[in-house]
């Protein structure tokens, strides 16, 4: 999964100073949190959290790229749900359609990486 990088990008969520952009960035990890400690609670073991590709989209000159990666959820390091991050930089390479979106070719790289850790690390579709 992946969330919040629109909101960021697109200028849905007020993101025109660092300030702004780190609350953003803090709103979204309780968001997070949230969701992933109800999903451990309905049973999920696992989570994949898929980040946006750096260049991806414009951010006010002054505030700098958000943080990244974003801080991990509480409910990741409590140990119920385990947490995976799969960094999409070397994936999309730069490959998007509009500025923002990965291409067919850079999402079909980043499925092909998300199936290879699912295997790696014992996940269950």
């Amino acid at each position: 999964m992946t969330g919040g990088g629109n909101d960021v990008l697109l200028g849905g969520y007020s993101c025109d100073t660092e300030e702004q952009c780190d609350r953003y960035i803090m709103d979204l990890v309780a968001g997070l949190d949230e969701l992933w400690t109800e999903m451990s609670n309905d049973g999920v073991t696992d989570v994949i959290y898929i980040r946006y590709a750096a260049g991806a989209g414009d951010v006010p000159e002054d505030t700098g790229e958000p943080q990244d990666p974003p801080p991990v959820p509480s409910i990741c390091l409590a140990g119920p749900i385990r947490c995976h991050s799969l960094n999409t930089d070397d994936l999309v390479d730069g490959d998007l359609v509009d500025g923002i979106h990965p291409s067919r070719g850079a999402n079909d790289r980043i499925a092909a990486a998300v199936i290879e850790l699912m295997e790696e690390q014992g996940m269950r579709r």
